[in-house]
C-alpha cells in the first residue's frame, strides 16, 4: 500500500500537468488605465508561429450577450512561439468626451485598434473574448462560425453588470455559450 500511494500521486500529477498545457493563444494581460489608455496582451504558448489573421478580439459591452455594441477587431501579422502581441487603443486625438490614448502606450503596440466601438474602448464591466474563424471571415452575430479561444469576464449578464459597478457585484454565476453549434457551460 505504501508503494501504491506514490505511484497514484505521480500518475495524477502527470495527468494534470499535461491537461494544463495551453494549445492556443490566450489573454496574458489586460491594461485598463485612465481615459482610453487601454491594451490587451496576447501570448502564444505553443512552439509554432501563429497566423493572427484568423483571430478576432470581441467586446461584449456592459453585460451584452452580443458583441454588436462592443466591436470586433481582426488581428494581423504573425505571433512567434512564446512571444506576446499587444493590441492598444488607437485613438490619437482627444474630443470633448473621449481622451486620446497615450502615445507612450501606443508605441508599445503591435497593432492599434480601430475607432469606437472597438474592443479597446473597454471598461470594467465588459467581457472580452478571443476567437478564431475559418479563413479569418468576420464573426457572425450569433457566433456560429467562431471557435472560442479565451474569455475573461462573463457574456450576457445584462442588468447584473450593466451598471458601472464592475465585476465585484457578480456572485457565483455560470456561463453558457454556443461554440461551433455546441452549447458549452462553464
Amino acid at each position: 500500500m505504501k508503494a501504491f500511494l506514490p505511484l497514484v500521486v505521480v500518475f495524477f500529477t502527470a495527468i494534470f500537468a499535461t491537461a494544463q498545457t495551453p494549445t492556443d493563444l490566450f489573454f496574458s494581460e489586460y491594461v485598463e488605465g485612465s481615459g482610453n489608455n487601454k491594451a490587451l496582451e496576447i501570448y502564444n504558448p505553443t512552439n509554432q508561429t501563429i497566423d493572427l489573421s484568423v483571430y478576432y478580439v470581441l467586446r461584449f459591452s456592459n453585460g451584452s450577450s452580443t458583441f454588436a455594441e462592443g466591436g470586433a477587431t481582426r488581428l494581423s501579422g504573425t505571433l512567434a512561439p512564446y512571444q506576446t502581441f499587444v493590441l492598444v487603443n488607437g485613438q490619437t486625438s482627444s474630443t470633448s468626451s473621449s481622451p486620446a490614448c497615450s502615445p507612450v502606450l501606443q508605441a508599445l503596440a503591435d497593432q492599434l485598434d480601430g475607432a469606437y466601438p472597438a474592443p479597446t474602448y473597454m471598461n470594467g464591466n465588459d467581457a472580452m473574448a478571443l476567437v478564431k474563424t475559418p479563413n479569418g471571415e468576420a464573426p457572425n452575430a450569433d457566433m456560429s462560425n467562431v471557435t472560442s479561444v479565451d474569455l475573461f469576464g462573463q457574456i450576457g449578464l445584462g442588468a447584473t453588470i450593466s451598471a458601472e459597478t464592475g465585476w465585484s457585484y457578480v456572485k457565483d454565476s455560470t456561463l453558457t455559450y454556443t461554440a461551433n453549434g455546441v452549447e458549452v457551460t462553464g
